[in-house]
């Protein structure tokens, strides 16, 4: 069997097996590239608020909080985002999908203006990610697509080979380079398989080659050992963790107010747009001299193309407020920072909302691909059958 042969079948037996995982993949995709921008737009009503006066102040954070726990019965926050732009609401956070605004002049609690909206995309990033499979079945759904994000890999590489024609010339390439505006049937299929195969080429293989390092610990690594280190085991939001330190309470111990240990971090981090606090890790009582006791955890956010970029996780010790541990994005290995930008450059969000526009261009050539594959295959195993027949 000759070589583009061989090439042929594998890349359309691979198309067949994984196309739906593919098109659901993309579809997916497509639904949540803007999630952000949809939410934020539906919310701007109860995320933003009015400052009474001029010279108003905000609440402090411990006020904000109490408000919160009184009010919001059976929430339980365990992050706090309170930004410094003074129309903007405090928001408390419990959960991926679960918040409440607050603002932050009169400690009024409001719900978000479009729970049904963030079920479901929800219920799309389940479906992206592990195809909304519950329980121990998730593990499968998570498997399913990693082995076809691989396929599309295998299926953009063999696509490039098998796209150059046999012939050079400059009616062939027109042919496949160029939409075929009237044609139908298995010619227009043909060209449509070949002309978003091409332009889309780039986009596709970035959306599957770095969906693969959340799938793979090998391919995880590989963005590791590329830069001579190694890989952590973690290959989710668990990477961003701040290193563990644990402190020890001294004598004649008194924890700084939060609210103090706050306004000193929002004067060591002026260009800050938000500031988040690990509610869980506030101390609950003083503790005993020589209790150990783990660091406030408290987050600035400044000004980035995607948060992770700006965020820089601060350790902060209770009782003197003294920042003990600094972990901005620059602080990171170049290994973590790759490993970082992948995770942002498959959503595109690493180019902001042009990254975002390619990516969903990218992911809907995905979707015609998958449909021009299919309907060539029908072609080539069931019509010529029926005509022989």
């Amino acid at each position: 069997m000759k070589i583009r042969k061989l090439i042929f079948w594998v890349h359309l037996i691979s198309g067949i097996i994984t196309g739906i995982f593919i098109a659901l993949m993309s579809a997916t995709g497509i639904a949540i590239a803007f999630e952000h921008e949809i939410i934020e737009w539906c919310d701007r009503e109860v995320s933003l608020v009015t400052p009474p006066s001029e010279d108003a102040t905000k609440l402090p954070f411990s006020e904000q909080l109490k408000h919160v726990q009184s009010q919001a019965e059976g929430f339980l926050a365990r992050l706090a985002v309170l930004p410094v732009d003074p129309n903007q609401a405090s928001t408390f956070i419990a959960g991926h999908h679960s918040l409440r605004y607050l603002d932050p002049y009169s400690g009024e609690i409001r719900e978000t203006a479009a729970p049904r909206l963030r079920a479901f995309f929800h219920f799309m990033e389940e479906l992206h990610i592990h195809l909304a499979m519950k329980g121990d079945w998730q593990t499968l759904g998570s498997q399913i697509n990693g082995i076809s994000n691989v396929a599309l890999i295998l299926l953009c590489l063999s696509g490039l080979y098998l796209w150059f024609p046999r012939r050079w010339a400059i009616k062939v390439f027109k042919s496949i380079l160029w939409l075929r505006v009237g044609a139908k049937g298995k010619t227009r299929d043909f060209n449509w398989h070949n002309v978003f195969g091409f332009w889309a080429l780039i986009p596709l293989l970035i959306l599957s080659g770095t969906a693969a390092t959340f799938s793979y610990h090998w391919a995880h690594s590989l963005v590791f050992k590329a830069f001579g280190e190694e890989a952590p085991e973690a290959r989710d939001g668990r990477m961003l963790a701040s290193r563990p330190i644990t402190l020890t309470t001294p004598g004649n111990t008194t924890y700084q107010p939060i609210d103090t240990i706050l306004e000193n971090i929002a004067l060591a981090y002026p260009e800050a747009e938000s500031f988040g606090v690990s509610i869980g890790s506030l101390p609950q009582a003083l503790s005993e001299p020589g209790t150990v006791i783990k660091p406030v955890q408290i987050v600035a956010f400044e000004p980035a193309v995607y948060s992770t970029r700006g965020r820089i996780q601060l350790q902060v010790a209770p009782w003197s407020g003294e920042i003990i541990d600094k972990l901005a994005f620059e602080d990171r290995s170049p290994g973590h920072q790759a490993r970082i930008w992948f995770r942002f450059l498959h959503t595109g969000e690493a180019y902001g909302i042009p990254g975002k526009i390619i990516a969903s261009l990218g992911s809907l050539a995905g979707i015609i691909l998958v449909y021009t594959g299919f309907a060539l295959s029908w072609r080539r195993f069931f019509k010529k059958k029926r005509a022989s027949n």
